[in-house]
């Protein structure tokens, strides 16, 4: 979590309301959500590690049939503003 990321969890629990993730039982595996928003598993990962994020959200998807991803990055990366625009 050297990116920010429990900062980022801890703000979407307060701003949204959601609560902390309970395991989600698929069988053949137990996995954990940082987040329950809404009844959404949520999972927040760094940008640099995004592809454990992915792979733990189709996890989620996989059990309950949604999930949500946010990815954190440190700051906008070049260029952002103009594809935005």
């Amino acid at each position: 979590m050297a990116c920010g990321e429990a900062e980022v969890v801890n703000t979407l629990r307060v701003r949204l309301g959601c609560s902390g993730g309970r395991p989600i039982d698929l069988g053949f595996a137990r996995v954990v959500p940082d987040l329950v928003c809404g009844g959404v598993p949520v999972e927040v990962e760094c940008l640099s590690t995004f592809y454990c994020g992915v792979g733990q959200a189709l996890a989620y998807l996989y059990g309950v049939g949604r999930a949500a991803l946010v990815l954190v990055a440190d700051g906008p990366r070049p260029g952002l503003g103009d594809f935005l625009r």
